[in-house]
């Protein structure tokens, strides 16, 4: 359903703008090609466009949670070992889920993907088991890794234009098949959040509420948080750029994804409420 929107917003600009451009990128185009066999890949997952297939991915790792659990019940290491060996697989043969009606493979490759999922259970097992434990070394290498990430990704804050796609030439970053350096980067951020107590922190400030409140809710967040970004990436490419365009852009989606979340909120509180009066 969210692909089928993003589809009609963007056939909607290009019909409006005359942007035939906005129907040619991301995969849009098979869409109104081939609506046949578009729709068949879209149903199948087969078929992803830009933006959206994330989504994808995620059905895979739900079908997959059943058996994740049941192993790491026993043994989350034996679980998290066994992800291991299938990201392991994946990386030297290449095999990842082909892309129809365009050929091709998915973006997010879900046979690599599925270790990031499998560390996430790894590390939720081990809380429920007595904590992560914080070792000072790690700890201070992983601050070290983030500050370092920090400064490659923004060009040095921007001082270093091209630092970036400089080291992009020997890091194995790749997001297609979850190079190594994506995941030593978002485990290093993790363990220095984890383990510096900053949620605790955090709390404090008047904003935690909110970002709370959009974390509860976070995949019908996530929903429509896709669709502004399909309208937004169409203002974009519709009007000049202009940084208070943006700003105010942003703004807004996160006043409409807070008032969202709110609307969300009071259905849960409704539900449970009703439920209580029914028991």
């Amino acid at each position: 359903m969210l692909t089928v929107v993003a589809v009609l917003l963007f056939g909607a600009a290009a019909a409006i703008t005359g942007r035939d451009a906005l129907l040619a990128e991301h995969g849009r185009g098979t869409l109104f090609s081939d609506p046949l066999r578009g729709a068949i890949g879209i149903l199948t997952l087969s078929h992803q466009i830009g933006y959206f297939n994330i989504l994808p991915l995620y059905v895979i790792f739900m079908v997959a949670t059943p058996a994740l659990f049941v192993l790491g019940l026993r043994d989350r290491w034996k679980m998290l070992t066994a992800s291991i060996g299938m990201y392991a697989i994946a990386r030297v043969s290449g095999l990842n889920l082909p892309s129809w009606p365009d050929g091709g493979v998915w973006y997010f490759n879900p046979m690599s993907w599925q270790l990031m999922f499998a560390l996430g259970m790894f590390c939720g097992f081990g809380a429920q088991q007595g904590g992560i434990s914080k070792y000072r070394a790690v700890y201070w290498s992983a601050h070290t890794f983030t500050l370092a990430a920090a400064v490659i990704v923004s060009n040095a804050f921007g001082l270093m234009p091209g630092l970036v796609d400089a080291a992009g030439q020997y890091l194995d970053w790749d997001k297609t098949q979850l190079g190594t350096i994506r995941i030593l980067d978002f485990t290093a951020l993790a363990y220095v959040i984890y383990c510096s107590r900053m949620t605790a922190r955090l709390k404090a400030l008047t904003i935690y509420p909110a970002a709370s409140l959009l974390g509860r809710h976070a995949l019908p967040v996530y929903c429509i948080g896709s669709v502004l970004s399909a309208v937004g990436q169409i203002m974009t490419e519709t009007f000049p750029a202009s940084p208070l365009f943006d700003v105010l852009l942003i703004g807004m989606s996160l006043k409409v994804l807070h008032e969202f979340a709110l609307l969300m909120e009071r259905r849960m509180v409704g539900g449970l409420t009703v439920s209580v009066h029914i028991s």
